[in-house]
């Protein structure tokens, strides 16, 4: 019995550790580059009544929907790879291309990250800034750099490490060939709003399932007590 009440003392918190990543991924639903976090349960027969053991969580990298703006610092990346940007000394990657200049002259990200090209940070100056398919820049008809694009053999080992950027940990980087670069774009989240809150629905079930299981096996300690008392 004090299995039972552990077990689902137990499946009530991992219910509510995927509420939170569902809600996180429903609140970032307009964020660009946005990657949806994905729970899985593993769930244990050992007893007669089935228990949530563990949860892992992982991250969905399928592409969000190209919006169109036409403002010339915002790409997309069509294929694989990720944009590479400098966040406080350490390399971070990407997928939302809306960027900007900043007072000397770089391209960075919204938050001030420099993005690096082949040739380190990026560095603009001109009227006319174009990018080629293929990461080329040139400003004012002159070639100035070309987009440092990175991709992984194995991207289940990238994490979160801030708003639509990811660190690769120890895996090392490759350079990203299928691919091509939209100017004018910008890479929406891949949120599915449907998906999401069908989710949240079975979620709740089960935090109430668990809920009710734990009530009633207290209920049934509580009887049990009194019983031994009399």
């Amino acid at each position: 019995m004090q299995a039972t009440l552990v077990g689902a003392t137990f499946g009530k918190a991992l219910a509510e550790k995927r509420f939170d990543v569902l809600v996180n991924n429903i609140a970032n639903i307009s964020t660009a580059g946005f990657k949806t976090v994905r729970v899985r349960f593993v769930i244990g027969t050992a007893s007669t009544v089935p228990s949530i053991e563990s949860a892992t969580t992982s991250i969905d990298f399928s592409p969000g929907a190209l919006v169109r703006t036409e403002n010339p610092l915002d790409l997309a990346i069509e294929g694989d790879g990720f944009f590479v940007v400098s966040e406080k000394g350490s390399l971070r990657y990407t997928r939302n291309g809306q960027f900007k200049i900043d007072g000397e002259g770089r391209i960075v990200t919204a938050n001030g990250s420099p993005v690096l090209g082949r040739g380190g940070e990026i560095r603009v100056r001109g009227a006319s800034i174009e990018v080629e398919p293929d990461g080329s820049i040139f400003v004012d008809g002159v070639m100035v750099d070309r987009l440092r694009i990175a991709d992984f053999a194995k991207k289940d080992a990238l994490r979160y490490a801030g708003l639509s950027l990811f660190s690769a940990g120890d895996e090392r980087e490759i350079e990203a060939k299928d691919y091509t670069i939209r100017q004018g774009y910008y890479e929406g989240s891949n949120v599915s709003m449907i998906l999401e809150l069908t989710n949240l629905i079975n979620v709740l079930r089960v935090f109430e399932t668990y809920t009710k299981i734990s009530q009633m096996q207290e209920e049934l300690n509580s009887k049990l007590t009194d019983s031994m008392r009399t």
